[in-house]
């Protein structure tokens, strides 16, 4: 303890300010409080400032059109909740739902980072498109949602897929359209395969006489090949 008695009273007060500033230093462990310079006032790593990201407006035109894929095939799919009355389609709908989803849910978080706008419905011709399947009911609309939204757009997905990843530049777009290809080939096959199980058990929803009676009365005779055969099948009506 150091005596300050006998010392000016300015002396003492210097004396005193000092004792406390080296006290204060001992319990931050000598780091600089409340300065610019010590490890709390670093940025966390890894935080990205959306305004200052920039991408290609070919990446930008790559990310609507993916939106707008996953816009068709949500919209159509929740129409087909309410009028297909294929069970098969159905349930092949509601996957199509969950997860196109994840993946537009996916897309939203990069564009966000990207600063890029993605659109919030489809495309005018995919509009059209579900516009016309909404004045279909029963059986001709399960083949039409099988053909133009299982198969046909999906397959425009996938190809645009494939051209996009040879020609984007952002890197975390190129690791989301690799990650999201492998997940629209099931959907096509699957729908291949949907179509497959439709043609083989007449549930076509057609208008033509074949497609009518075909597999009711056992005219069909695709109807005797195996059920593992392929969705392919090139009896198979498209």
């Amino acid at each position: 303890m150091m005596h300050l008695k006998g010392f000016p009273q300015s002396t003492r007060a210097w004396a005193v300010g000092l004792l406390l500033g080296a006290a204060s230093f001992c319990a931050t462990g000598g780091e600089h409080v409340g300065g610019t310079t010590g490890a709390g006032a670093e940025a966390p790593t890894g935080a990205v400032q959306p305004s200052t990201v920039q991408v290609s407006e070919g990446d930008r035109q790559i990310m609507r059109e993916i939106a707008q894929a996953n816009l068709t095939e949500i919209h159509a799919s929740r129409l087909a909740l309410e009028r297909a009355q294929d069970q098969e389609v159905r349930q092949f709908a509601q996957r199509m739902i969950e997860d196109h989803t994840r993946l537009h849910e996916r897309l939203a978080d990069l564009a966000r980072v990207k600063n890029v706008q993605l659109p919030d419905t489809p495309a005018r011709e995919q509009q059209q498109m579900i516009e016309r399947l909404g004045k279909l009911q029963g059986a001709q609309f399960d083949r039409a949602y099988r053909e133009q939204i299982g198969e046909q757009a999906h397959e425009k997905t996938h190809d645009m897929m494939r051209r996009s990843i040879t020609r984007a530049e952002d890197p975390q777009l190129m690791a989301l359209i690799t990650q999201a290809l492998p997940v629209i080939e099931n959907h096509l096959a699957d729908a291949e395969q949907m179509h497959g199980h439709a043609s083989r058990t007449g549930a076509t929803g057609g208008t033509e006489p074949a497609a009518a009676t075909g597999g009711a009365n056992g005219g069909n005779t695709s109807t005797q090949e195996p059920v593992s055969g392929t969705a392919g099948d090139t009896g198979t009506p498209r």
